[in-house]
């Protein structure tokens, strides 16, 4: 009799995990207001406490209600002479008027209105003096700037960038001379978490806002268009 046999392999082991979870409701709100719950408050650092201190010290309203501070400077390093940059920059945004008079009607009609509200004024004859074809400050920081073109902007098609980080003669620039204190502003992933929890929100746009807060006179700023700002910049310590 004819047998025949059949060989099989013996199956492979394989292994089976099952997860089961049962997260309860409570524990997923808890979850959910611990992420509304405000930060605890850090600790700050011995520049930001001298920063808050000079600020606490020097704050004021005007008449208007407007806010007037100084800038928070650190009395220990030296800042140069730093006019040269910003002439050698006013010579190059000249030549780039003569080829495009469209950029230079727009600037100057950013700098009249810059003028018209009072976020800087002309500097007197004695603040400036010649010497040599140099100009020589007193006390006054020249600050280097240019046009930037936003040809998409709904409201403002061009806006002058002022380079508080210039470096002068020393290598050092007026935003090393400046503390910075601590960040003030929320988070964007905050706001747009409580952005959320409303039915109806309103959206605006501020125009201008560091421009809002007038600088003390004693304070150091210039531009070498011979105009002194009043008030502050974003791109400016603070």
């Amino acid at each position: 009799m004819d047998r025949r046999w059949r060989a099989h392999r013996s199956p492979k082991n394989q292994r089976f995990c099952e997860l089961v979870t049962n997260a309860a409701l409570q524990e997923q709100l808890e979850r959910f207001w611990n992420q509304k719950e405000p930060r605890k408050k850090r600790r700050l650092t011995k520049d930001e406490r001298e920063c808050e201190q000079q600020f606490s010290e020097t704050v004021r309203r005007d008449n208007t209600g407007r806010f007037v501070v100084a800038l928070p400077k650190k009395e220990e390093l030296l800042l140069g002479e730093p006019e040269k940059q910003a002439v050698r920059r006013l010579f190059s945004l000249e030549r780039r008027f003569r080829v495009n008079p469209e950029v230079k009607t727009e600037y100057v009609k950013f700098m009249e209105d810059y003028q018209n509200k009072k976020h800087m004024s002309l500097v007197s004859d004695g603040e400036f003096e010649i010497e040599i074809g140099h100009l020589k400050p007193n006390g006054l920081v020249v600050l280097p700037h240019q046009p930037v073109i936003r040809p998409d902007s709904i409201t403002t098609k061009l806006r002058v960038i002022f380079h508080a980080s210039a470096k002068t003669s020393l290598g050092t620039a007026l935003n090393d001379k400046l503390m910075v204190g601590p960040n003030l502003q929320n988070d964007l992933f905050n706001i747009i978490l409580r952005f959320r929890t409303h039915q109806f929100v309103i959206t605006a746009d501020i125009a201008a806002t560091f421009r809002r807060i007038i600088i003390r006179q004693e304070s150091p700023s210039k531009n070498p268009m011979e105009n002194r700002r009043n008030a502050t910049n974003s791109n400016v310590s603070s």
